[in-house]
């Protein structure tokens, strides 16, 4: 059966209304889709390499995320606070000074991001990661797919 992983919500998180603006939207696309599709899944929003503890957008993202716990229990995958707490070790990279650093602000490490000013964009190796957890934490715990 097809599944559905809605990614999305992190270009709209300088608007004043971000939160209730990417619940209306997931739970709309959700109301759009259910009666073809069953299995959903909601992706939380990531804060950037710049966006760390105390800022209003990530303090923004993290109430936005909660919500999006609240309305869609198991078939939420926090993403954000993966690639947070162990990004690094799943991608099999030994953290930089940089990447120490920007942790303990709360940013993201920037060995998972794109090089250059893409400030909020992955790269190749944590959307690795980023795919393998909602293998793991999406479709697997929702008994909806097996690894064996």
């Amino acid at each position: 059966s097809d599944v559905i992983v809605l990614f999305a919500g992190r270009n709209n998180v300088y608007s004043s209304t971000f939160a209730d603006d990417v619940l209306r939207d997931a739970k709309s696309v959700e109301t759009f889709l259910r009666p073809l599709i069953k299995r959903f899944l909601v992706v939380s929003v990531t804060n950037g390499r710049y966006e760390g503890y105390g800022q209003a957008e990530y303090i923004k993202i993290l109430d936005c995320n909660a919500r999006l716990a609240e309305a869609f229990g198991d078939r939420f995958v926090d993403v954000r606070a993966h690639l947070f707490e162990n990004g690094l070790e799943a991608a099999g990279l030994t953290p930089t000074q940089a990447d120490l650093d920007n942790i303990a602000a709360g940013r993201m490490p920037p060995s998972l991001m794109r090089d250059g000013t893409d400030s909020i964009h992955f790269n190749p190796a944590a959307y690795a990661v980023i795919g393998n957890y909602i293998i793991d934490a999406g479709l697997a715990a929702n008994g909806w797919f097996s690894r064996i």
